[in-house]
């Protein structure tokens, strides 16, 4: 039996396959090459925005805003418009879109709002779509301001101003800056910036100037960032002072009397009633009477206040009458014929009436006076005269009346022929004189004939 030779399979010869998939690999390759050296090209043609973070506020306090200074540059060949971020450990603080010519630079403030728990150090990440810049900044633990208020100038009154003082401490460890606010019911009314190092403190005066309607009470606070202190105010609704007197015009020695009972106070009572004339206090009740000794102005004040302490004023000004003057001038009376008395009388303003008395008895309310007299006598005629406000003075005079009788004339007896002698011619006057008389002109005459 012969042997069969056993079957040969041909070697299969892989030299050629691996030598084409060689060449094809390195086509591949250098096909890539050029893409990317391509694409490089075209990025190199556009924008390139370079980044760099020039300053920042660090450090700041929790609840501060972080601000970082950021300067961006165009340096590509084209004009292009990117988003520049602000990042923290890989939390995004803030965005910004920045357009940039080629060449061109823009500085921008990127910011980051802190709040509390944000203490600790962070690296800060400034980025474009090509480039980025980094930095470390800080958030330092709030300071502790402690608040005191010292005082409240309470009870205000409408319209006044409220001043709340409060000592505020920094008992923390590092210097810090915060707003102190005074609130009340929920309205922030006033606030000051205070700045203190570790372990200072600082009055700080805060105001609110009310106004009308603003009466009630109210809670105040005085803030910190990390304290409180609150306390109770009163803003007072005043009282309102009024008064009233029983003579508009008062005379002089006259008694008036002024009545405060119309003052009232809208939230409470008035308490207390304080009078002044001319700046003098007079009285502290809520009437009083006064007399006015002489005329003239007089400035009355009544000062009223509530049962919370808060006052008003009020004022009028009380002109007292002077009493009008009055005399009689002397007076020729005689029995049975009309008497005419005058009246000299004169006032500031208008004499309203006179009255007229004889020895006390009425007798007219004219002027002037006209009066028979019965009988001679001494009279006492009185004048009274009133102003028109009422002020009245009074004048007398002593009349002495004469009276109407005259001397009878007394009879010249009848001379009776008796043998009694004649009176002597030289006794008196008679007829020799005139002979004498017509002699003397008749030798008158003769001689001025003879001379002619």
């Amino acid at each position: 039996m012969g042997l069969t030779p056993p079957t040969m399979t041909p070697k299969r010869n892989w030299f050629p396959a691996i030598v084409s998939l060689s060449f094809l690999l390195v086509a591949l390759a250098v096909a890539g090459i050029g893409l990317a050296g391509t694409a490089a090209a075209q990025d190199n043609s556009g924008g390139n925005f370079v980044v760099n973070i020039n300053d920042t506020n660090s450090p700041v306090t929790e609840n501060d805003t972080l601000e970082v200074e950021v300067i961006v540059e165009n340096t590509g060949s084209e004009t292009d418009s990117q988003e520049i971020y602000l990042n923290t450990s890989g939390t995004q603080r803030d965005v910004e879109t920045i357009a940039l010519d080629p060449g061109a630079s823009f500085s921008k403030n990127l910011t980051w709002d802190t709040e509390s728990g944000d203490a600790g150090q962070y690296t800060i990440n400034v980025s474009s779509e090509d480039d980025f810049s980094t930095r470390t900044v800080t958030v330092d633990d709030v300071s502790e301001f402690d608040v005191e208020i010292d005082s409240v100038n309470e009870p205000v009154r409408e319209g006044d101003t409220l001043e709340v003082e409060a000592v505020v401490e920094n008992t923390g460890a590092s210097s810090d800056t915060q707003e102190i606010e005074l609130e009340l019911d929920g309205v922030v009314r006033d606030s000051e910036t205070l700045s203190l190092n570790s372990g200072n403190s600082g009055l700080v005066t805060l105001e609110w100037e009310t106004d009308t309607g603003n009466a009630g009470e109210y809670e105040a606070n005085v803030s910190s960032e990390t304290d409180t202190e609150s306390t109770q105010v009163d803003v007072n609704a005043p009282p309102s002072a009024s008064f009233t007197r029983d003579r508009a015009v008062p005379n002089v020695n006259e008694a008036v009397t002024f009545d405060g009972s119309g003052s009232t106070d809208a939230d409470g009572q008035v308490v207390r009633y304080t009078w002044a004339v001319d700046g003098q206090n007079v009285s502290g009740s809520e009437t009083f009477t006064y007399t006015f000794t002489e005329s003239g102005d007089y400035e009355v004040r009544l000062y009223v206040t509530d049962d919370d302490g808060v006052s008003a004023t009020t004022t009028r000004t009380v002109t007292v009458n002077a009493p009008p003057t009055a005399s009689i001038p002397p007076v020729n009376a005689t029995v049975g014929e009309e008497t005419i008395v005058e009246a000299n009388a004169s006032d500031d303003d208008t004499i309203a009436r006179y009255e007229w008395y004889v020895d006390g008895e009425p007798v007219s309310t004219g002027e002037p006076l006209s009066y028979t007299f019965d009988e001679s006598g001494t009279y006492q005629v009185r004048l009274e005269v009133s102003d028109n406000n009422g002020a009245t003075t009074a004048t007398t005079r002593a009349v002495n009346v004469e009276s109407d009788e005259t001397p009878t004339a007394t009879n010249t007896p009848t001379a009776t022929a008796t043998d009694t002698e004649e009176p002597a011619a030289e006794d008196g006057p008679g007829f020799g004189v005139g002979v004498a008389l017509l002699a003397a002109v008749a030798v008158a005459l003769i001689a001025r004939r003879r001379s002619a």
